[in-house]
C-alpha cells in the first residue's frame, strides 16, 4: 500500500468516527460512531471470557462505512426488516449491499466465525440500549420505545438470526441506570 493510500485510509477512518448516531431523534450529548465503538470494545473486554484481537478490530471498524452513508437508525432498519412492501425490502437490500461494498473497499471486512459475529452484533445492540438509558436518565423520553424494543431483541431473541452471548443478555436483563460514585476508585500510590 502506498503512503498516499495509507494516509487516505487513516483520514477516512478518523472521519468515520465523527459520524453522529441517532441523528433523527433529538438527544442529549454526543453520540459519535467513535464513542459507540469504544464503548463496545470496552464491554467486549469486560464481558467476553476470552476476547480476541480480531473481534476488537472488527468492533472498532464496524461502522466505518457510515463515513459515506451516514448512520442508519435502528428504527429504519427494523421497519425495513419487517416490511412486506417490495420496494422497502429492495431499498434495504441495496443499502446493505452498498455498505458491504464500501466496507470491502475500505479494507475493513473481517472474516469472523458466527460466534464472534454474535458478540459484535449483540454488543452493537447493547451499547445502543445503554445509550437509550443514558437519554432516559437525562429526561429524554423519546428513547423509551427504542429501549424496550432493543431489550426485547437482546433478551427474547427478537427477529435476529444469531444467538446473543449470555453475558450480553445478563447485562440487558439486570441493567438499571446509575452514575458511579466519584470516590468509588481507590487510588494506590
Amino acid at each position: 500500500m502506498s503512503i498516499e493510500n495509507t494516509i487516505e485510509r487513516i483520514q477516512v477512518t478518523r472521519e468515520a468516527g465523527q459520524v453522529q448516531r441517532c441523528h433523527i431523534v433529538p438527544h442529549i450529548g454526543d453520540a459519535s460512531d467513535a464513542q459507540h465503538s469504544w464503548n463496545m470494545a470496552t464491554m467486549y473486554r469486560i464481558l467476553c471470557p476470552e476476547p480476541k484481537l480480531d473481534v476488537v478490530w472488527c468492533i472498532l471498524h464496524h461502522d466505518n462505512h457510515e463515513r459515506y452513508t451516514g448512520d442508519a437508525p435502528m428504527s429504519a432498519k427494523m421497519m425495513a426488516q419487517s416490511s412486506s412492501r417490495a420496494h422497502i425490502r429492495e431499498f434495504r437490500d441495496s443499502l446493505s449491499a452498498f455498505d458491504e461494498h464500501i466496507t470491502y473497499q475500505m479494507g475493513d471486512y473481517f472474516e469472523l466465525p458466527d460466534e464472534d459475529w454474535a458478540w459484535v452484533k449483540g454488543l452493537d445492540m447493547l451499547e445502543f440500549y445503554l445509550f437509550c438509558h443514558d437519554q432516559l436518565a437525562f429526561g429524554n423520553r423519546r428513547f423509551e420505545r427504542p429501549a424496550k424494543r432493543v431489550k426485547d431483541r437482546l433478551v427474547n431473541g427478537g427477529d435476529h438470526d444469531f444467538g446473543v452471548p449470555q453475558p450480553i443478555v445478563d447485562v440487558a436483563e439486570a441493567y438499571i441506570w446509575s452514575r458511579t460514585v466519584d470516590t468509588s476508585i481507590n487510588y494506590h500510590v
